[in-house]
């Protein structure tokens, strides 16, 4: 999860905005979950990593499309 937090951090180097990197990481790991659902990586879930994000940076809107149930139940409480 700090990595994610990082890639947001180290990827605006390039001119990004913080909005940007944050959405653009979230839905990479939306779409990583939706392609290997429980086949993940050793050492990730990509939908608690995604879900961690919007945690870290609450003022950032859900970067899902409207309607998009995946990691729905962790994207809840954020």
């Amino acid at each position: 999860m700090l990595a994610n937090r990082w890639a947001v951090q180290v990827l605006q180097v390039w001119g990004d905005s913080e909005r940007q990197e944050v959405q653009a990481t979230v839905l990479h790991l939306l779409a990583l979950q939706r392609l290997r659902g429980d086949q993940q990586a050793v050492g990730h879930s990509y939908c608690a990593e995604a879900a961690d994000l919007p945690r870290h940076y609450p003022y950032q809107p859900d970067p899902r499309a409207p309607g998009d149930p995946t990691c729905g139940a962790e994207l809840v409480g954020r």
